[in-house]
C-alpha cells in the first residue's frame, strides 16, 4: 500500500510539472520537463530523457538514447551507470573490454575495477552461477554491488532478490540465504513454497512437478525427493512426480515414452483418445492405427503416401506398381525436357505416349502430342495431349 501511495504521489508530481512548468534555478526560463535539472550553462536539462545527461549531469549514453534516466543501446535498456558501445551495454567500472572507456580493453588476466586496469580476474574461472566482476566471483543474483550486472549497486536500504534491487519490508534485513519474502525472512534454498525465489511453488502445478526444495548445480529449484512424497497414482521420475497412468512420456513406468501419435491411458500407451495399442507392423496415424506395409497412404510411415502416377499398391512398407516396382518418373532436370517417364496402368508400368498420356485410358487426338508440363517442375511430372 505505501509504495502504491509513492507510486501515486510521484505521478501526481509529474503531471503537476508538466502542466505548469517550474523554474529552474539560476534562470528566467520556464521549464515543461518531468526531471528538470541545472547541468552547467544549461538551467532546463532532462535527466530522465536527455542522453547526454541521463540519470545524471554529464552521464552520456554515447550514443544511445535516454528512457526513464536510463541509457538504451540496440533497443535494450542498460543497468543503471552504464552507457553504449558500440551499440552495447557497457559499464565503464567493471567491463573488462571497455575499461573507463569504450574499446580500452585489459590484457588477459586482468580485471577490471573501478575503470582502472589492475589484478588478476578470478584465477581460475568461477563456478556455477557465478560470474567474473572485477577481480573476484560474485552471484549477480543476491549481490548488492552487482546485481544482475557487474557495477549494479542497489541502493542503501535496498537487497538484491534474483538479479533486481528490491526494498526489503523485512526489518531487520534478511541474510543469505533468506529472502524478504512478504514481511517474513524464509530460505528459499529448502522451502517448497518459495524455492529459489519468492512465490516458486514446487507443489501448486497438478501433477506437481516435484516435492522438495534443494540446491542442485548451484542453485535452488524444485526437485523430487523420493516416491513417499508424490501423489497417488504417481511416482517419482528424473523430471520430478510424474502421473504414470496419463503420461505420454512415462507411461506405466519412468521413461517409457509413447510412440508418435499415441496417448497413455490408465497407464498403457493407446492409439487416439479411447483406441488400443496398435499391431505389429501398425503405427498410430491421425489416431487410428493404420497398417503402414500394405497402405497406400501411409506407406512405410504415417502420411507417406504412394504417387497414384507410378505406384498402386503398397507391398511390405514399398510403393509398388502391381507387384513390381514403382514406375519410372522419367530422366531429365526439368519437367519440360523428361525422356522415359512411365504411368502404373492396372498393376503394369507402361510408358507415358500418346496411347495412355494423361491417365491410362485416354489417348491422344491425330493432331496432338503427349507433353510434360511445366508444373511440378521436377519428376514425376504432369502430362498432358497438346
Amino acid at each position: 500500500m505505501i509504495r502504491a501511495y509513492h507510486a501515486i504521489l510521484a505521478a501526481l508530481v509529474v503531471g503537476v510539472l508538466l502542466a505548469v512548468g517550474v523554474r529552474c534555478a539560476g534562470t528566467e526560463e520556464e521549464c515543461t520537463l518531468a526531471a528538470p535539472a541545472t547541468c552547467g550553462a544549461d538551467d532546463c536539462v532532462d535527466l530522465a530523457s536527455d542522453p547526454e545527461n541521463c540519470g545524471a549531469c554529464g552521464h552520456s549514453c554515447n550514443g544511445g538514447s535516454c528512457v526513464r534516466a536510463l541509457c538504451v543501446c540496440g533497443g535494450t535498456t542498460c543497468a543503471a551507470g552504464s552507457i553504449c558501445c558500440d551499440g552495447a551495454c557497457a559499464n565503464l567500472n567493471s567491463d573488462r573490454a571497455n575499461c573507463g572507456a569504450c574499446g580500452m580493453a585489459c590484457p588477459d588476466g586482468i580485471g577490471c575495477t573501478l575503470g582502472v586496469c589492475t589484478g588478476e580476474a578470478c584465477p581460475g574461472g568461477c563456478g556455477d552461477g557465478q560470474t567474473c566482476c572485477g577481480l573476484g566471483c560474485v552471484d549477480t543474483r543476491s549481490d548488492s554491488s552487482n546485481c544482475g550486472s557487474c557495477g549494479h549497486v542497489c541502493d542503501a536500504g535496498q537487497i538484491c532478490d534474483n538479479g533486481i534491487c528490491l526494498t526489503s519490508a523485512c526489518s531487520p534485513p534478511c541474510v543469505l540465504p533468506e529472502r524478504c519474502c512478504g514481511e517474513t525472512c524464509t530460505n528459499v534454498t529448502t522451502d517448497v513454497d518459495n524455492c529459489g525465489y519468492c512465490g516458486n511453488r514446487c507443489l501448486e502445478s497438478d501433477p506437481p512437478l516435484a516435492d522438495r526444495c534443494a540446491e542442485i548445480g548451484g542453485r535452488a529449484q524444485c526437485a523430487c525427493g523420493g516416491t513417499a512424497a508424490c501423489r497417488t497414482g504417481q511416482i517419482c521420475c528424473a523430471d520430478g512426480c510424474r502421473s504414470v497412468t496419463a503420461d505420454p512420456n512415462n507411461c506405466g513406468a519412468c521413461g517409457n515414452v509413447c510412440p508418435a501419435g499415441h496417448t497413455c491411458s490408465s497407464g498403457a500407451c493407446v492409439c487416439g483418445a479411447t483406441g488400443g495399442p496398435c499391431g505389429e507392423g501398425e503405427a498410430c496415424c491421425s489416431g487410428s492405427c493404420i497398417d503402414i506395409s500394405s497402405d497406400v497412404h501411409n506407406c512405410g510411415g504415417c502420411g507417406s503416401a504412394c504417387n497414384p502416377t507410378l505406384a498402386d499398391a503398397c507391398v511390405d512398407s514399398e510403393c509398388k506398381c502391381g507387384t513390381s516396382n514403382a514406375c519410372r518418373p522419367g530422366a531429365g532436370f526439368m519437367c519440360a525436357m523428361v525422356t522415359n517417364a512411365e504411368r502404373c496402368c492396372s498393376g503394369a508400368c507402361r510408358a507415358i505416349d500418346n496411347t495412355a498420356c494423361a491417365d491410362c485410358d485416354t489417348p491422344c487426338d491425330a493432331e496432338l502430342e503427349c507433353t510434360a508440363t511445366m508444373l511440378p517442375l521436377y519428376p514425376p511430372c504432369s502430362f498432358a495431349c497438346q
